[in-house]
């Protein structure tokens, strides 16, 4: 086991007892977790010196820990493994094991997850299926697993590398973002290496210079005569809504539950509407969000066919 005091001081800053041990040097020994923790951890098969959270459910581990962003502060393509050790939780969250790659901002203790697969069955097999993600960042509750792995990458870092990110230079030949203007310590988005390279790619040529038209042209030919306008036909009327509801999300919280339904904006029209219902289990609150008033499971169905993200009936 590492040295007593090294283990106490990390475990001061927050860190638990698991990841303490393990940015100590120390072997992981049982006595380091909780009976239940240890359990959990043997059902997870996940190598214990990896493991950075242990949840009622869910057990997390660290399989790459990425490298520090060009502008510093920002720790990029940390590779995480989850496994679901319970099933009633697999039931709920819709899958037994995920794969993500996220970045760490140190400086401002948040995250962006920048991928994420689910798989059907332990171990990261069975069916892959690729989830959507915000791709913002995000600060997360301090009961979250992200947060144990923010504290697990920055604590391994060197205290200078943990100060707010400089802005980086702007791509030759375009002008500089007014995003990089701004000073480090406001609170907008930390500048990555990623993010330049798609503000880069994302910013619009400089527009064509226009030919100054020839003198003595003939003026231009009258406009055509407005078409007469026809009359709107009738709206159908609306249809009752249905009883039969799907399922898009179970978040940790019912913003992230509301902000799930806010990315089909334009895709539900009465009568189906939209609803978060939160439920307790195994002492644990989640919040569904669900798209409601389908008439059959055919015709819900068929809506998540056209959904590329989870999605299932209830």
């Amino acid at each position: 086991m590492g040295e007593p005091g090294v283990t106490q001081r990390l475990k001061a800053i927050g860190l638990g007892a698991g990841a303490a041990l393990a940015l100590a040097g120390g072997a992981l020994a049982d006595s380091a977790f909780s009976a239940a923790e240890q359990r959990a951890i043997a059902a997870s098969g996940l190598p214990r010196a990896s493991v950075v959270s242990v949840k009622p459910d869910v057990v997390v581990a660290i399989r790459s820990r990425g490298s520090l962003s060009q502008g510093g502060g920002v720790v990029e393509g940390v590779v995480l493994q989850g496994e679901v050790v319970s099933g009633q939780a697999a039931q709920m969250l819709g899958y037994r094991s995920l794969r993500s790659t996220v970045n760490i901002d140190c400086a401002r203790r948040r995250d962006m997850v920048v991928k994420m697969t689910v798989f059907t069955e332990p171990g990261a097999k069975g069916v892959a299926i690729n989830r959507h993600v915000p791709g913002g960042w995000v600060q997360p509750s301090p009961d979250a697993y992200l947060s144990d792995v923010i504290r697990a990458v920055c604590a391994a870092l060197p205290r200078e590398a943990l100060a707010a990110p400089q802005p980086l230079d702007p791509a030759p030949g375009r002008a500089a973002p007014a995003a990089q203007a701004r000073s480090a310590d406001e609170d907008g988005p930390v500048r990555t290496s990623l993010d330049a390279r798609a503000a880069q790619a994302a910013a619009p040529d400089p527009p064509a210079a226009t030919a100054e038209p020839l003198r003595g042209t003939l003026p231009p030919p009258p406009p055509p005569p407005a078409p007469t306008p026809k009359a709107e036909p009738k709206p159908a009327p609306v249809r009752a809504p249905g009883k039969v509801a799907v399922q898009i999300a179970a978040s940790a919280t019912s913003a992230q539950a509301r902000e799930a339904l806010g990315k089909l904006r334009g895709k539900i029209a009465p009568p189906l509407g939209t609803e978060v219902r939160s439920v307790v289990v195994d002492g644990r609150t989640f919040h569904r969000a669900l798209v409601t008033g389908f008439r059959t499971r055919a015709e819900a169905q068929a809506f998540c066919s056209g959904l590329k993200g989870d999605c299932f009936v209830r």
